[in-house]
């Protein structure tokens, strides 16, 4: 279980007019009471003027439609405090969501996380769930999760290959971070296909890295829930027998790179009335040198998604709203991955080699 809660007394409202998306320096009205090495909150209000600013407060009612309502959204990033300067603070990784004044501005907290446990992880494991034969694609009395993490930090799982499971190999949770997710499968579930299921690796939690996992027979493969807090990656998945769309799937999940990503569809979009009314998936996500039969990515009112490298299909989303970012359609860019570039301009070459394969370095 577990639960984070705000040091009373701690918040501190933010001072610069606009923080821009990957901005790890911000100024605060205070910064007395902080400290080097602090876990932090940045918080992102999710005030009326911006859900109405984006539209979702205006989304199709197809009779069951929930619309988005001003609190609902917040985000609460942890971070830790790297460097205090005067009332300025550098945090150890990036904003995922700009910070601006016209839309609630922002705001930094202390906070305890009670249960959260570390140094855990899930290793070396076949797994199958029992299911009626001949049903499988309507048996759902069986297990449903083959891993399933949550209030823990610096996390693994690896070499785990799941069969049957209705929903997901690997799920990690909104209270997780620092995990990674490597070497899995998650192989012919049995359920209906339709909402709900066959979401073979799912990430609500923060700072996840999933690579060199593969699928067949899922749905969203490698997804993203409701208000995820980025940054996250999945890098060198393979997706097959596809059901729907890998990327976001539903109400604003930022900071997600899908790195080499080869699979069916891909998107990331306004989603509209799906679900109770998804809306808009994700903000600040990336698509870099993915392969894909067919792949949507469209901007959201004041925030940007990209797609880089694209060989596959150029599609609108199913709304047609304004297209986000492309480039280099047809042909992969330079560097071929872009999370491993970035690993090696933060850590070196070394920092590559400890979590790769000779493959991946090609």
């Amino acid at each position: 279980t577990g639960s984070l809660r705000e040091v009373a007394g701690s918040r501190r409202a933010v001072a610069d007019p606009r923080v821009p998306v990957g901005a790890t320096r911000l100024r605060l009205a205070s910064t007395a009471g902080l400290s080097v090495g602090d876990a932090v909150v940045v918080y992102r209000p999710s005030t009326a003027a911006w859900i109405h600013a984006i539209g979702m407060d205006q989304i199709h009612d197809d009779g069951d439609t929930v619309q988005w309502a001003a609190g609902e959204y917040d985000l609460h990033y942890e971070r830790v405090v790297a460097a205090l300067d005067g009332d300025a603070i550098t945090l150890d990784a990036p904003v995922m969501n700009a910070l601006d004044a016209l839309w609630g501005g922002g705001a930094v907290y202390r906070y305890t996380f009670a249960g959260r446990i570390a140094n855990v992880g899930v290793e070396r494991l076949r797994l199958d769930s029992t299911y009626v034969a001949g049903k499988e694609t309507s048996d759902e009395a069986h297990a449903w999760i083959g891993v399933q993490l949550d209030a823990l930090e610096h996390a693994w799982v690896r070499d785990v290959t799941a069969l049957h499971f209705g929903w997901a190999a690997v799920s990690v949770e909104s209270k997780a971070r620092f995990v990674t997710v490597q070497d899995c499968e998650m192989l012919d579930p049995v359920s209906q296909i339709t909402g709900g299921r066959r979401y073979s690796f799912n990430v609500d939690g923060q700072r996840t890295l999933v690579q060199r996992v593969h699928t067949r027979g899922g749905r969203h493969d490698f997804v993203n829930g409701a208000r995820v807090l980025g940054p996250n990656v999945f890098l060198d998945g393979v997706a097959e027998d596809t059901h729907a769309d890998i990327g976001p799937h539903h109400r604003w999940t930022t900071g997600t790179l899908f790195d080499r990503i080869r699979g069916g569809e891909m998107a990331v979009q306004d989603r509209g009335d799906y679900g109770t009314g998804h809306g808009w998936a994700g903000a600040q996500i990336v698509f870099w040198n993915p392969e894909a039969s067919a792949l949507a990515c469209e901007r959201p009112p004041g925030a940007e998604n990209w797609c880089i490298g694209l060989l596959g299909r150029h599609v609108p989303g199913r709304l047609a709203r304004e297209d986000g970012h492309f480039e280099l359609e047809g042909r992969h860019a330079s560097p071929s991955s872009l999370f491993l570039a970035q690993l090696e301009d933060r850590l070196g070459p070394a920092a590559v080699l400890a979590i790769t394969t000779a493959a991946q370095r090609r």
